[in-house]
């Protein structure tokens, strides 16, 4: 029960990290957007990259995710 716990916060947690970090990148982006005469507004440039960031971020959250379950897994193994 302890492992299956560890692999739902895992996940959980780098799902929020990763989408934190992706959504500022992003941000970020579009406000460097503004400064380029010949570049889409903000909302086409959202529209374009919305479903590519996305997948970025379930794909990066499924690795990541899998990694920290786990190093938290054997962890949890040897102090036990």
């Amino acid at each position: 029960m302890k492992y299956l716990l560890i692999f739902i916060l895992s996940h959980a947690a780098t799902y929020y990290a990763v989408g934190a970090i992706i959504d500022t990148r992003l941000q970020g982006l579009a406000e460097d957007l503004r400064h380029n005469p010949d570049a889409p507004t903000q909302a086409q440039y959202f529209e374009d990259v919305r479903l590519h960031a996305q997948h970025s971020k379930i794909e990066y959250c499924a690795v990541l995710g899998t990694l920290l379950a786990a190093l938290l897994s054997l962890l949890a193994w040897a102090l036990s």
